[in-house]
């Protein structure tokens, strides 16, 4: 049933989506109506047409979508036409995955032993219960999705039927030998350049000529045309047929049948097909005519009216290419009028008539570049300024407004926060391991009450709230928590005493589900809800019974309080500057300039041997020694890179770091010594010697381990080369004393700062 829901909601958006199209068609007809010819009013049509049948279209600056926002917009369009409460919205559910967070190391170790981020990222992967079978969408749109696919099957199945009957009467139809009539056809077929000979039928089940048969297309033409009719009116029924036939008019009309099947709930839609199929015979008119000359027109004209007349007894099938078409007498007026008026050309497509309808098919068969609510996440990385640099399953961002973008879903955001709790973070995750799109955006908030001595802050309390697109629904959540109670991970265990309580409650018209786990007095709280295709939860790891929860009614404020963030919560939502803080993409190393005070290096690849693999700005404790609070405020930018060849012995990996303090390397070469710091806090010198590299003076230390002497025996030895450019002063770090070192340092003095104006070439 999910399917078919999933189905039917592309239908509602192509609909809807072709809805306005439809009417901007109608507008224009309406609007130039004497300066549209035949063909140029049918050809509107198939730009309709092609929007009902094409499941999707590439976006565009130009799309008349930018205008009509509300169209594109499905959620609302949708609950405009099938206005259902929040309970009974598409909802779309997730199975919850408990997740190990590495913690931030908000330490002042050295860069050798943290240079990799911390950032958030899950250790193991949680055993799960079979999930559970939970419809995603409403009792009210299984409903209408079952109506709309019965209703397609119906008018399919009659249409099918239409045609088998079609091809079984036809077996029954005589082929026509008559030279007289033959000789009138090969005379059409050379003046419209068809080659190919078309077989001539005759019968008495239809009384109207009519072209059929996708694959081999044939002509019907009733006995009494055959018997009763002279030359002339012979020679305007056939190149009439043969123009439905050089237009591919048999084609299109299939493909309207198979549209009318598809919306068959939009009104609008039958409204468009009839007046295609009007068009469409205006157009054939005017192409017949221009074949046979403007002469013509009058006698042509005629015909029409007296097989009208003679024949109006039974009309041609709806759903056949007719000659007589519709015993409409405002569509006959219509046709009438039009070949009264013909002129030779007429049907010819001018330079203005071809610009204008491709500018129309351009701005109609495009979609919106981006959507009125937030930044689309696909758009914002195809730029070039948030090119993606490096491939990073778990990114995590110090603001809501860079999540936003990134994130492959549109996701809401709680408005109202506690007394007390603050914004600290976002982070990304996709659903599976190794899945490329980010499906789940998890916001972390935290309490602090007072200071320590040392002038740090006091956690209180924290709570993360995460939005989940695409799982599998509620039950199978609870179901993924009460196995991860009863079963932890290989380093946990089990609880002794276990206890696991669920309830749900009613939050300002929200249904939310609450499950409390206990494990030996320390209690997990879990607060879950669906809306609008995307599951949230609220997660709180309380320690022990009764430390500073988040009350129901704070959770309700939270809850109704969510929406899609705009730009005042944007403000609101930015951390302060992390230890570490990631740099994911093109736009994160652009905008680390301006507090690094300077453009870096960050070459790609280097040597075409080794790769960037991740970069961060950290402090400067992860430079060198810092001697005050300020100077350990100083920003540093971190780029590690490792082997592209994981087979070659040699060099694995090595690490650029660069800050603009022209003091580190005066103080390096006046004392020929760098000092680093401990665990402990503490300084520690290690000795430098003096080379030239790349045309620079570079100092290389002896090796050395990350804690100097309070290091231990397996700590791996570390080498670092420092040089300066202007007041920027780079470290490069390898822990393999391997030959290649010096060729890695004057490749990176070799290189320039990046050059934003040409990022693309990069």
């Amino acid at each position: 049933m999910d399917i078919l829901c999933d189905v039917f909601m592309w239908f509602l958006y192509s609909t809807l989506m072709a809805s306005a199209v439809a009417l901007v068609v109608l507008a224009v007809q309406k609007l130039f109506q004497s300066r549209l010819t035949a063909r140029i009013q049918h050809v509107l049509w198939l730009i309709v047409l092609l929007r009902l049948i094409v499941p999707d279209f590439p976006n565009s600056p130009v799309s008349m979508f930018h205008v009509l926002q509300s169209v594109t917009d499905i959620k609302k369009a949708a609950s405009v036409i099938f206005p259902f409460d929040d309970a009974s919205s598409p909802k779309e559910f997730t199975q919850n995955s408990q997740e190990k967070k590495i913690p931030t190391k908000n330490d002042t170790t050295t860069a050798e032993k943290n240079h990799l981020l911390s950032t958030a990222v899950p250790l193991d992967d949680v055993p799960k219960s079979e999930p559970l079978t939970a419809e995603r969408y409403s009792l009210g749109w299984q409903i209408i999705a079952t109506v709309w696919l019965a209703g397609a099957l119906t008018i399919v199945a009659y249409l099918l039927q239409f045609m088998w009957k079609l091809n079984r009467r036809a077996s029954t139809f005589t082929l026509v030998d008559d030279p007289h009539i033959l000789s009138v056809l090969d005379d059409c077929r050379k003046k419209f350049g068809i080659k190919k000979p078309i077989p001539v039928y005759t019968g008495a089940i239809w009384k109207s000529p009519h072209i059929f048969g996708l694959i081999r297309p044939r002509i019907y033409v009733p006995k009494a045309i055959c018997l009763e009719l002279s030359r002339s009116h012979l020679t305007h029924i056939f190149a009439h047929e043969l123009a439905h036939l050089k237009r591919r008019d048999h084609i299109w009309n299939a493909l309207g049948s198979f549209v009318l099947a598809l919306h068959w709930i939009n009104p609008l839609v039958w409204m468009c097909i009839k007046r295609m199929k009007t068009d469409r015979e205006l157009a054939c008119d005017a192409y017949a005519l221009e074949v046979l000359g403007e002469a013509e027109a009058v006698p042509y004209g005629m015909t029409i009216l007296e097989c009208v007349a003679f024949f109006s007894a039974k009309p041609a099938h709806p759903h056949l290419l007719s000659f007589f078409g519709s015993n409409s007498q405002n569509e006959l007026k219509r046709r009438i009028t039009m070949i009264k008026s013909f002129k030779k050309g007429s049907y010819k497509l001018s330079a203005l008539a071809v610009i204008c309808v491709a500018c129309l098919g351009a701005t109609a068969l495009t979609n919106a570049a981006t959507p009125a609510t937030v930044s689309s996440p696909a758009e914002s990385k195809a730029t070039g300024k948030s090119r993606p640099l490096f491939d990073t399953a778990y990114p995590s961002y110090n603001n809501l407004e860079k999540a936003v973008k990134v994130a492959d879903f549109t996701f809401k955001a709680p408005d109202v926060l506690p007394d007390g709790y603050k914004f600290v973070s976002a982070l990304l995750s996709p659903k599976n391991p190794g899945d490329k799109t980010l499906t789940k955006a998890t916001l972390h908030f935290v309490k602090y009450e007072g200071k320590t001595a040392e002038g740090r802050d006091i956690l209180a309390a924290s709570f993360s709230l995460s939005a989940e697109n695409g799982a599998t629904g509620l039950e199978a959540t609870y179901q993924a928590i009460e196995q991860a109670a009863k079963n932890p991970g290989e380093n946990q265990k089990p609880a002794s005493n276990l206890d696991i309580k669920k309830a749900t409650l009613h939050m300002k018209g929200t249904e939310v589900l609450k499950v409390t786990v206990n494990k030996d007095g320390f209690e997990d709280r879990y607060y879950i809800w669906q809306d609008n295709g995307v599951q949230y939860q609220i997660e709180e790891h309380l320690g022990t019974v009764g430390s500073n929860p988040l009350t129901e009614q704070n959770v309700s404020s939270l809850v109704s309080s969510m929406k899609i963030p705009d730009q005042k919560m944007n403000e609101r939502y930015k951390a302060g500057d992390m230890f570490i803080t990631p740099i994911y993409d093109a736009e994160d190393f652009q905008n680390v300039t301006e507090p690094l005070g300077f453009t870096p290096k960050l070459p790609l690849q280097l040597l075409g041997k080794f790769k960037a693999v991740e970069a961060y700005v950290t402090k400067k404790t992860n430079f060198s020694y810092t001697e005050n609070g300020q100077d350990f405020e100083k920003k540093t930018i971190g780029i590690q890179y490792n082997s592209m060849d994981k087979q070659t012995k040699g060099i694995k990996g090595f690490s650029l770091y660069q800050i603009k303090d022209s003091s580190i390397f005066a103080e390096i070469k006046k004392n020929r010594s760098v000092d680093f710091s401990r665990i402990d806090g503490e300084k520690f010198a290690v000795k430098v010697n003096g080379l030239t590299l790349g045309g620079k003076e570079v100092f290389k230390t002896v090796k050395y381990k990350g804690d100097g002497p309070l290091s231990r025996p397996q700590d791996p030895d570390y080498e670092s080369y420092f040089w300066a450019e202007n007041d920027v002063i780079f470290k490069v770090t390898f822990t393999e004393n391997e030959p290649g070192q010096n060729e890695i340092v004057t490749a990176l003095i070799q290189e320039k700062p990046v050059d934003f104006k040409n990022w693309d070439r990069r």
